[in-house]
């Protein structure tokens, strides 16, 4: 009974190679930049002045953080195309 039960652990250690996997996947690795996160800027709205500024400030936040997005999407872009 000994025989059987160490023979058949054998045959399973024996099989354990077939299971594995001879080419591993390799994760693409991005070397892009950081990207802020996207918010509006705080501001105190007591008058049309404030709103106006909050507006235009509000606007520049947005081109800016458009831009470091667009630069992002470029850099993954172009790194896919290399790896494919």
């Amino acid at each position: 009974m000994k025989t059987i039960k160490l023979g058949a652990m054998l045959a399973c250690l024996m099989l354990l190679p077939a299971c594995s996997i001879k080419n591993k996947p390799q994760a693409n690795v991005l070397h892009c930049p950081t990207v802020p996160p996207c918010v509006w800027p705080a501001a105190t709205i007591m008058t049309n002045a404030d709103l106006a500024t909050d507006l235009l400030n509000g606007r520049a936040a947005f081109a800016s953080c458009k831009i470091a997005r667009d630069t992002l999407q470029t850099c993954i872009e172009s790194q896919h195309e290399q790896h494919h």
